[in-house]
């Protein structure tokens, strides 16, 4: 194999490893952006969730949040059907 040969398997290898490495780094940026996503998401519940529970700690007779007993938090859920169920 002479020169010009060996010149052209390498710059072949070169192409192709830039073209995984610019393919990895595409997969890295997408990972990323779903993970910023689910994250933006995620606080976006958690912030809705705060304030229904700080609407049902207002509420006259709920439950409160916490339970005293077992140290356990109640869910909101649970919070608005106890309350529901005291209406009239």
């Amino acid at each position: 194999m002479n020169k010009s040969e060996q010149i052209e398997l390498m710059q072949k290898e070169i192409d192709r490893l830039v073209k995984e490495l610019s393919d990895a780094k595409a997969k890295e940026d997408n990972a990323n952006s779903a993970k910023e996503t689910w994250y933006k998401a995620h606080n976006d519940v958690s912030k809705e969730l705060v304030q229904l529970h700080t609407l049902l700690d207002v509420l006259p007779g709920s439950i409160p949040k916490r339970d005293d007993d077992s140290y356990t938090d109640r869910s909101a859920l649970l919070r608005l059907s106890a309350w529901l169920s005291i209406r009239k």
